[in-house]
């Protein structure tokens, strides 16, 4: 289209690569529903004001949470074995995970930069310091 070579690999996360690349790009494992039918905001609205059910989503939400920060820390120890010199990362981060993903990749030694900035998160990029 542009003159982009480009290519696709489906890989939990490194498992199936071999090679180095210019950018790896990552979208972790949340989903946001942004298109909400009223029935459904009335609905989670109501799940949330059950006392039972909040304390189960909490605990669920705390469970992924903690997952997908070990998932984006791992993402970037290892991705120095595949990122070419001067390479990048990019990510789609949420505003829930922006501090922890910001907080991981500083320990792991990487800079980063907003890329693109939504109402619900943001794309960063990183790379090695």
């Amino acid at each position: 289209m542009n003159n982009i070579n480009l290519e696709v690999i489906q890989s939990d996360l490194f498992t199936n690569v071999n090679r180095k690349f210019d950018i790896i790009a990552f979208n972790p494992p949340i989903s946001i529903d942004k298109a909400e039918s009223a029935f459904t905001h009335k609905l989670k609205a109501f799940i949330r004001g059950t006392k039972l059910v909040r304390g189960f989503l909490r605990y669920t939400y705390s469970k992924l949470s903690k997952a997908v920060i070990r998932l984006i820390d791992r993402l970037f120890i290892e991705s120095k074995n595949y990122l070419k010199e001067g390479g990048s990362i990019l990510i789609c981060i949420i505003n829930n995970f922006e501090e922890d993903t910001k907080k991981i990749s500083e320990k792991r030694g990487y800079n980063s930069e907003i890329v693109k900035d939504f109402d619900y998160g943001k794309v960063y990029r990183f790379y090695l310091k």
